[in-house]
Parts: C-alpha cells; sequence; structure tokens
C-alpha cells in the first residue's frame, strides 16, 4: 500500500508540476500572431516536459475547449473527452477507476491520456488491438466500445461502455471520434 501511495503521490507532484510550469509560462517563448491565418505557439520547459513524459507530440495549438491543427480545423482536446468519461462513471471505482478490464482510467487527464493514445490493448477486439489510434476511429478499440449499437454491423463484435448500454450518447460518441480522428491530442 506504501508503493501505492508512493506512486500516485508522485504521479502528482509531476502532473501539478507541470500544471504550475505550463500555467505560468515562460517569457522565452515563441510567439508569431502577427502573420495571417498563422496559429501562435509558445514553447516552454514545462510544455516540452510535460510532452517527454507523455510520449506524445502534436502540430497544434491548445485552448481551453479544442485543439486547432495547422490547417484550421478544430479538435476536441482530451479535457472534453474525460469529461464525458466522467459523466459516464468510467473512472469511478466500480468501473476503470479500480481497473476494470485491465484499463486504469484516474480522471487525472494526462495520466489517462498517457494511458489510451498509442496504448495496445489487454486483449484484441474486434482485430484491433490499440486502445486509441490516433487519426483511425475505426482502428480504436474505445471508438467501437463506446460508438452507438446503431454504428455497428450486425452482430456487434464486443460490448458497449459504459457496461450494459447501447454505446455513448450520439453526440459523446461523435466527440470522441473527431478527437481520435483529430489525432488524440492531450
Amino acid at each position: 500500500m506504501l508503493a501505492a501511495l508512493s506512486t500516485l503521490s508522485r504521479r502528482s507532484a509531476l502532473f501539478a508540476a507541470a500544471l504550475l510550469l505550463a500555467c505560468t509560462g515562460d517569457d522565452s517563448g515563441d510567439t508569431d500572431a502577427s502573420s495571417s491565418g498563422a496559429t501562435s505557439s509558445t514553447t516552454s520547459t514545462a510544455t516540452t516536459a510535460t510532452t517527454s513524459a507523455a510520449e506524445t507530440t502534436t502540430d497544434a495549438t491548445t485552448t481551453d475547449a479544442t485543439t486547432t491543427t495547422d490547417t484550421g480545423v478544430d479538435v476536441p482536446s482530451y479535457a472534453e473527452v474525460n469529461a464525458i468519461f466522467g459523466a459516464a462513471g468510467c473512472t469511478n471505482g466500480y468501473c476503470h477507476g479500480s481497473g476494470a478490464g485491465q484499463l486504469m482510467l484516474t480522471g487525472d487527464p494526462a495520466l489517462d491520456h498517457a494511458t489510451l493514445v498509442d496504448a495496445k490493448a489487454a486483449q484484441a477486439a474486434c482485430g484491433e488491438q490499440t486502445l486509441v489510434l490516433p487519426g483511425d476511429p475505426d482502428a480504436s478499440i474505445l471508438w467501437l466500445r463506446v460508438r452507438p449499437i446503431a454504428l455497428d454491423g450486425e452482430p456487434a463484435c464486443l460490448s458497449k461502455m459504459p457496461q450494459g448500454s447501447d454505446g455513448l450518447a450520439e453526440a459523446d460518441a461523435e466527440l470522441i471520434r473527431q478527437w481520435i480522428l483529430g489525432g488524440a491530442p492531450l
């Protein structure tokens, strides 16, 4: 139990430090807002550390609600996806909050994002092995699990999530599909 608390405390401390550094910013970053149609980008030590720790990269600018790709397309952020998981009970102790199905979702966006994106599932499902394959919802087990059952061929190749449902509500499922299609940014 002490080891689990130590790991949790370490993860919480790392996340808090990254968040604090990201919020305070770094005046040495490059910002180019004067170009027509250009998005601004700021490089800071906190952003680099967070990106390295999660092993994710993206060519996008993050905002509070969405990420805008370099092509100008708005992609939902993982914060929006995480809110759906929280509302559906996915991170609760009776579900993936306790590691059900060999998948642990803590409610911590950075940790959960790293757990899902480009991660292999404990078991292949529907011929797929990756939980979230950025850019390809149909090759992502998450999408296959949460999309409304009406979108599945007959018979469905695996059970829907949340457990006992026919998948998420159409709007929530579509947001997750758009997030994956847009590269599954943090």
